[in-house]
């Protein structure tokens, strides 16, 4: 019954009203049962609360047999595979493409050939009235240019040649798009997971891009570009280059191919950060500020979610914090963006990363009671619930971060430990990440030692050299700036001994 109640809360009140056509239609359906079961489903609808399947299983039994349990679970098990059929056909009815090609198909299956050549005229004049051409548009045009191609092969037609010449053109830049998304996303994530991917054809793609035989779409001339930035991490003008090619192209790109785009950019300014370019994070920020003007930051198809993923969420908060640290933009645009879009972020991990948000921001803002008080509302939060990981290594790095600042020596000890067993545990995050955590791990402890003893001066700024020396390393800034704190406080009173 869970699995259908997740389903069912998906769906508008349209469509509700759809699935009871659907249901009491005999093509798709013809279980009375199931209809039983939808009817007393649907005044619980959306919410569901006070649902009892006893005794929605006992209104829908016909005749006066007990309570089964096999007997719930076949009707339910029923239920789902028509709720499967359901939402595949309402997909199909939003797919006018996928609509078009089946219709030429089962055309070509029949001999219907005058509908046929209407049908594939009619949808290559659509074809060509098309401003955006992104994926969908290519592998469309490629499918109905290899239905006509198909179509002229059967009949004798001469034109077959000029067919084959356009649909191999069209494969040609739907093949190219598909490879170079999917590549770019492949060489983004190899530096955050452990992940091996071959990287087939990547040579002969650049080649082949390198001619401008394609760059009449906007949007292979842009996965180029992220190509080239990500094959050649150094060469930073791809990254700028980039950034101009976006301004010219920004109004004729549907919204999610901007998303895409500009999470690459952004993933790859936030790489820079990590190595210490810390002009980066303003990039960072304005490409966020961008996605926000657009509108482009909820995620789903066809408008039917509004949701923020919590990803991005967390990562615009941290980013206009250490803007706001630094004076680039005020703390109030921190606190805006929280409170306008916290009801937004995907449902699921809402709460738990709102907790985390306001942690950073109390913590960025020396308010280190009350980011305690939200990590200990995270900490209450069952492991399971976690979005992944990365998550579990912010949150410890935070923990440790705060026992710093309130100089609590036996939580930073325990959290250390638990920090330092953890991440020889996991086996997801790729090497360079797990030392860059640990590094960070073992210094904060030595940096805590020399904040509470009083080694000379000249000992704080060797360790200071090792900061700025070590890689990789997490949360760097921070280390040195409490380092220099201690520096300018050396000699000015004596310090505490750990007890």
């Amino acid at each position: 019954m869970k699995r259908i109640v997740n389903i069912l809360r998906t769906l508008d009140g349209e469509e509700m009203e759809y699935l009871e056509k659907f249901l009491y239609s005999p093509i798709f359906n013809e279980n009375e049962r199931l209809c039983k079961l939808f009817l007393e489903l649907k005044p619980l609808f959306p919410d569901f609360i006070g649902l009892k399947k006893e005794l929605i299983f006992k209104a829908i039994n016909l005749g006066d047999k007990p309570y089964s349990e096999r007997t719930k679970q076949r009707i339910c098990n029923s239920f789902l595979n028509l709720l499967d059929d359901f939402l595949v056909f309402i997909e199909r009815q939003r797919d006018k493409n996928g609509e078009a090609q089946y219709l030429l198909k089962a055309y070509m299956r029949r001999g219907l050939t005058n509908n046929f050549q209407r049908k594939s005229k009619a949808e290559q004049k659509k074809i060509k009235k098309i401003e955006i051409h992104d994926l969908n548009f290519f592998h469309h045009q490629y499918i109905i240019n290899a239905s006509a191609y198909r179509f002229s092969i059967i009949h004798e037609n001469r034109e077959s040649n000029a067919l084959l010449a356009s649909t191999l053109d069209a494969l040609d830049k739907y093949y190219l798009l598909e490879k170079m998304r999917y590549t770019v996303a492949a060489l983004a994530w190899k530096y955050i997971v452990r992940e091996v991917v071959d990287y087939h054809f990547l040579d002969e793609v650049l080649d082949f891009l390198a001619k401008d035989s394609v760059k009449d779409s906007p949007l292979i001339f842009l996965y180029h570009q992220l190509l080239l930035m990500y094959s050649e991490l150094k060469e930073e003008n791809y990254f700028f280059d980039l950034k101009n090619m976006l301004k010219t192209h920004l109004d004729v790109l549907p919204i999610y191919e901007i998303r895409q785009i500009i999470g690459f950019a952004v993933n790859y300014a936030r790489m820079k950060v990590d190595q210490g370019k810390i002009e980066f994070r303003k990039e960072e920020f304005d490409y966020y500020v961008l996605l926000l003007k657009k509108k482009a930051l909820f995620v789903g198809e066809h408008n039917v979610f509004t949701y923020i993923s919590p990803h991005y969420f967390r990562n615009i908060t941290l980013t206009a914090i250490e803007l706001a640290k630094n004076k680039v933009i005020e703390f109030d645009w921190v606190e805006n963006f929280i409170m306008e879009y916290r009801d937004k972020i995907l449902p699921p991990y809402s709460k738990m990363v709102q907790h985390f948000c306001m942690a950073y921001f109390y913590f960025a803002q020396e308010n280190f009671q009350n980011a305690s008080k939200c990590l200990e509302k995270i900490r209450n939060i069952k492991n399971d619930d976690f979005i992944d990981s990365f998550y579990t290594i912010y949150f410890k790095t935070l923990i440790l971060q705060t026992a710093y600042e309130q100089k609590e020596w036996g939580i930073l000890d325990a959290e250390e430990n638990s920090f330092r067993q953890y991440l020889r545990r996991n086996r997801k995050i790729t090497i360079e990440l797990k030392e860059a955590y640990k590094n960070f791990r073992k210094l904060i402890v030595r940096l805590f030692k020399k904040a509470t003893t009083n080694p000379p001066r000249a000992k704080l700024l060797a360790f200071k050299k090792e900061i700025q020396q070590i890689t990789p390393l997490r949360e760097r800034q921070w280390l040195l700036e409490k380092i220099d704190k201690s520096i300018d406080e050396n000699g000015q009173k004596p310090k505490l001994l750990i007890p």
